[in-house]
Parts: structure tokens; C-alpha cells; sequence
């Protein structure tokens, strides 16, 4: 029978780091002890060395059915372990996020003032050329009065 037990754990367990495979193992004897503890009681006797061989035979056929609990109790550890950081992850993301949105928006913001910007510089420019014309118009103007004004006044008293 030591064989038969080696057989099993070494078909559930595949090296030493083999966790799935050794809780597997683990479900395995918890439900052997099970049957045997309820057989004591229902039967009032222990059960036979063969009848044990008989029922390790049975569990053979149910290495897979514990592999996946095991997987299950494994998934569902590591679940319950990876969920504070997970979503402290989805916190920080969601932070990110919106730090994103809001660098987006004014660097949209920004393009926009720099057009206008641009476009109010241009518009000054053409103001201060336009005022600096009329300026200088006027100096010109005032400067060349007596010879403007006779040269007018000549014409008209011409006619």
C-alpha cells in the first residue's frame, strides 16, 4: 500500500514547487480520511487493506476533479491577496487619467491662445503701421504748410 500512496502523490505532485499538485494532494487525504472516519462510523469497523487499495484505485480517477479545485482554491487565493493592489492600480489609473484629460484640455487651450495671440499681434502691427502713416502724414503735412497752403491759395485766386 506504501507504494499506492506514493503512486498518487506522485501523480498529483509534479515537483517540489508543484503548489496546485500539493494541495490537490491535500484534498485528496482530506477526502480519504473523510470516507474512512464515516465507514468506521456507519460500519463499526475500520476498512480492510484491500477495501484501501480499492477506494486509492477509485481516486485515481479523480485526480483531475482535485487538480481543478486545487487551481480553483489557488485562483481565487491569489484573487483575494492581488485585490488591495489591484485596485490601489485602478485608483492611481483613474488619477492618471484625469490628470491626462485636464493636460489635454489645456494644451488645447494653449494652442487656441497662441492662434489668437498670433492673430492680435498681427492686427497691432497693421494699427501701429497704419497710425505711424498717418503720423507721419501729418508731420509731412505740417512741415510743408506755407508751401502746400500758397501753392493752394495760388491756384485759387488763379481761377
Amino acid at each position: 500500500m506504501e507504494n499506492d500512496k506514493k503512486y498518487i502523490f506522485v501523480e498529483m505532485v509534479k515537483h517540489e514547487e508543484d503548489i496546485s499538485g500539493m494541495i490537490a494532494y491535500s484534498l485528496y487525504k482530506f477526502e480519504k480520511m473523510k470516507f474512512i472516519k464515516n465507514h468506521k462510523n456507519i460500519f463499526s469497523r475500520e476498512l480492510s487493506q484491500e477495501e484501501l487499495i480499492k477506494l486509492q484505485n477509485e481516486e485515481l480517477k479523480n485526480i483531475e476533479k482535485y487538480k481543478s479545485i486545487s487551481e480553483e482554491i489557488l485562483e481565487n487565493t491569489i484573487n483575494l491577496l492581488m485585490q488591495p493592489s489591484i485596485d490601489e492600480l485602478n485608483k492611481q489609473k483613474e488619477i492618471l487619467d484625469f490628470e491626462r484629460d485636464k493636460l489635454n484640455k489645456d494644451k488645447e487651450k494653449f494652442k487656441t491662445d497662441k492662434i489668437a495671440g498670433f492673430m492680435s499681434g498681427v492686427w497691432q502691427s497693421i494699427i501701429a503701421s497704419m497710425i505711424l502713416l498717418f503720423v507721419s502724414a501729418l508731420i509731412i503735412l505740417s512741415i510743408n504748410y506755407k508751401t502746400i497752403s500758397s501753392i493752394f491759395f495760388d491756384s485759387l485766386n488763379k481761377s
